[in-house]
């Protein structure tokens, strides 16, 4: 059994309890099971159009949010691997990461993370960045 499958098992008796929250504009905000499933099934369909695999790595390089949980759950359904990369990480460990895992694929989520990623891009395999950004996921490629 996966991380997904045990997160997901018991989707039908609790699909409207709160799965997650998040503070937004000062008040929790919950996201219930079903809404956290169709967003990670929604996310995996991306990311499974975009090629990612079984065996295949793709990075979530972010502070903690919602979004890397979903982003986690998805790359886990499609049986790849997530490559967690911390968001106060300097630009030469971010390279190394990034050049040791071999991720074609980054989940980054705010400009200052996406500078980040632009002052090192050159000579990686990472050839998409997905923006989650405001409850809104971006693809770039």
């Amino acid at each position: 059994m996966t991380i997904p499958d045990l997160v997901f098992k018991n989707l039908e008796r609790k699909e409207n309890a709160q799965a997650l929250a998040q503070i937004q504009e000062g008040e929790y905000r919950f996201i219930t099971y079903r809404k956290l499933y169709k967003k990670t099934l929604r996310f995996a369909e991306g990311l499974f159009r975009l090629g990612t695999r079984g065996g295949d790595t793709v990075a979530i390089f972010s502070e903690n949010r919602s979004e890397w949980v979903i982003a986690d759950l998805a790359i886990q359904m499609l049986g790849a691997i997530t490559v967690p990369i911390h968001s106060v990480f300097q630009e030469k460990y971010v390279r190394h990461i990034l050049n040791d895992c071999g991720a074609k694929i980054a989940i980054i989520s705010d400009n200052h993370l996406f500078e980040k990623l632009n002052h090192i891009h050159n000579g990686l395999p990472l050839h998409t960045i997905i923006y989650c950004a405001k409850n809104k996921i971006l693809g770039l490629n």
